[in-house]
């Protein structure tokens, strides 16, 4: 898939340039934009999915604890504190997702924004240029078709990439909680001097 849009992408591009260099500028002018913007703003909400996932996981456990210690709770009458934590844990997890709402939206924001300012410009230089006699009405309504075509696949290349990019955070997460530090590393090499389970087996 990201290749196909690729390839359909960079064939728009060699239209766009073909058709008249200045076109091939205005259409790619913002795409380093982009590219620079995108992974910085992907890689803060991967930090901020991070922290979301810890503080579920903190909730779950002091969840686990609150119904085991139920009885001793209402004993010592601790039950304004352990709630007034509760809503102090669902507090701090409502304010990291409320980030990760803010940083999507606005790299939404920032696509939409880049993507209808490319057009004003082709309008505002091929306008110019149509003034001058440097180029026909056809070829700019051309780059303009192209230019809409182009959207398409740089959005469908960008989705692919933040598709990737929260699988991976996924990936690694689970990675983390199955292998723990302290895990024993099993050396099966002839050198390993511990005990192993080799040999015939009797019931």
């Amino acid at each position: 898939q990201p290749i196909l849009q690729a390839g359909q992408m960079l064939t728009i591009l060699v239209f766009m340039f073909a058709q008249d260099w200045v076109f091939g500028l205005v259409s790619v002018a913002l795409i380093p934009v982009q590219g620079y913007l995108i992974p910085k703003l992907q890689a803060q909400v991967n930090t901020l999915k991070k922290e979301r996932v810890r503080h579920v996981r903190k909730l779950s456990e002091h969840i686990g604890e609150t119904v085991a210690g139920v009885e001793e709770i209402r004993l010592q009458g601790t039950e304004p504190y352990t709630l007034a934590e509760f809503s102090s844990r669902f507090g701090t997890l409502f304010k990291v997702r409320l980030e990760i709402f803010k940083k999507k939206f606005f790299m939404k924001f920032l696509n939409n924004t880049i993507g209808q300012i490319t057009p004003f410009l082709f309008y505002l230089f091929g306008g110019y240029l149509i003034i001058k006699g440097d180029l026909t009405i056809g070829a700019l309504v051309a780059a303009i078709g192209a230019y809409k075509d182009l959207t398409s696949p740089w959005k469908e290349l960008l989705n692919h990439y933040q598709i990737h990019e929260d699988s991976k955070i996924k990936y690694e997460q689970i990675i983390d909680l199955f292998n723990p530090d302290d895990l024993v590393e099993l050396d099966l090499s002839e050198n390993d001097t511990r005990p192993h389970l080799r040999g015939d087996v009797s019931l």
